[in-house]
């Protein structure tokens, strides 16, 4: 790792200067997974994914003369950091943040990754990508703001749709090949999102009805994108629960969408009133912050889901994620349909998927624990499970969870993983959806999910 410090001569030759040119992109964008450190130089190599390589050098002690020591040194016998011999050349804030560095088994090389590639790898594709990443422009505050907001991913992608406005309404239609048409709801004005979601009849009813009583007749935007903008970020005072609001308002403008398509393509029209029962229904599986006890858990009959022969204990697991703290729900019910225990953990995570395989990863551990002599796991997010069933990592940044999972699996050969869809897992949706409004990390009170069931 010598290249990436060594002094520039003035005097290089042109092949020389075309492979320094390369340095900093190098720099940027590799990274070591740490193992046994043995390959990773303290200060001369990147190890902390979540930063950029001018604020990792920042965090070193500028009193402290640059040396060459390796990782290894600081690592106790456990394999764990040893911050207090890290304290002489890293800052305090510094310090805390490494509490959560993801870790591969201190028996293992340590691993360098390539930062903009899925999988870690570095591919001539890749850092082609890494090169001209940042030539498209900066990135827009809306939409970044829009994608880790706790939408599901449906109403996400129908936002962005809003906000660059792509969705086929009437007026939309009628700009590119001059059909006119009206609001199918209330054959009333023309068939644009403005008057679909604020003025039609029907949306006004919905918003007056609402926990904010809202005048949306009084509304007026300028463009498709300010709805999007109203909604994410809306005019209101302190007091007012600002997050409530906007998936209320997002889910409202989802279903009236919905409505419409359903009336113009079906000639299907549902009452105001079943609209927005419609509306609070979806609202309820991302905002039950009114809910005095955890939500109704129903499980489907043997019916509709096979539990199982007698003897097998079926665990069901959700995530929900909320700015970057994991909540996952581990529900385990016997092959009668009993509930055998719940509970909710949780952890930071990098991204959702990190949530999802670390519920798949603590429901085998609890398997372990317990001697479930058969288990079946079912999770309803299929990236996780075709990687664990692949023995694949899709990110590179879930190696270390994904190793431990895969370790587990081997450990318990009565454990099973399966993808189950969301309608059948709808009981360990809510009380995640629950848990993570309520900040909530303990076990279930068993009479309370008996009497739900």
């Amino acid at each position: 790792m010598r290249f990436l410090f060594v002094l520039f001569s003035s005097v290089a030759s042109w092949g020389a200067r075309g492979i320094f040119a390369s340095r900093d992109l190098i720099r940027k964008e590799s990274c070591w997974m740490l193992g046994n450190g043995l390959s990773i130089g303290l200060w001369s190599s990147s190890w902390v994914p979540w930063i950029e390589w001018d604020e990792f050098l920042a965090a070193f002690n500028p009193m402290i003369r640059p040396k060459q020591p390796i990782l290894a040194q600081f690592l106790l016998g456990n394999g764990e950091l040893n911050i207090y011999s890290l304290s002489c050349w890293l800052r305090p804030s510094f310090l805390d943040r490494l509490k959560s560095l993801p870790r591969l088994p201190s028996t293992q090389h340590d691993i360098l990754f390539w930062k903009d590639s899925q999988d870690g790898k570095f591919s001539i594709k890749a850092a082609y990508r890494s090169i001209t990443k940042n030539r498209h422009g900066g990135v827009d505050r809306l939409y970044k703001t829009l994608w880790k907001y706790p939408f599901g991913e449906r109403v996400k992608l129908f936002l962005w749709k809003v906000g660059r406005d792509i969705l086929p309404c009437g007026q939309r239609l009628q700009s590119l090949f001059g059909n006119a048409s009206s609001c199918v709801l209330c054959d009333g004005d023309s068939d644009s999102l403005v008057h679909l979601f604020f003025h039609c009849p029907v949306a006004r009813f919905c918003w007056f009805r609402s926990s904010w009583g809202i005048r949306s007749d009084l509304l007026q935007f300028n463009s498709s994108r300010d709805i999007v903008e109203w909604i994410l970020f809306p005019p209101f005072p302190d007091n007012v629960d600002l997050d409530r609001f906007s998936i209320f308002a997002a889910h409202l403008c989802y279903h009236m969408w919905s409505t419409r398509n359903k009336c113009f393509h079906e000639g299907l029209r549902d009452t105001p009133e079943g609209i927005f029962k419609g509306i609070l229904h979806s609202v309820s599986s991302f905002d039950p912050k009114d809910c005095e006890f955890p939500p109704s858990v129903a499980c489907d009959p043997p019916t509709l889901f096979d539990l199982g022969s007698v003897n097998r204990v079926n665990l069901f697991v959700d995530a929900a994620v909320r700015d970057n703290m994991g909540f996952y729900v581990v529900l385990a019910i016997d092959s009668s349909g009993k509930v055998l225990e719940a509970y909710a953990r949780k952890e930071v995570v990098v991204s959702p998927l990190d949530a999802e395989v670390r519920a798949i990863l603590n429901a085998f551990s609890r398997c372990l624990s317990c001697g479930w002599p058969a288990t079946m796991i079912f999770s309803d997010c299929k990236v996780a499970v075709d990687a664990i069933l692949a023995r694949h990592v899709p990110s590179w940044q879930l190696y270390p969870t994904f190793l431990q999972l895969f370790h587990l699996c081997d450990l318990g050969s009565s454990c099973n993983v399966s993808w189950i869809s969301r309608v059948n897992n709808g009981a360990a949706h809510k009380l995640a959806a629950w848990a993570a409004s309520q900040n909530f990390c303990d076990f279930f009170d068993p009479y309370v999910v008996n009497s739900a069931m």
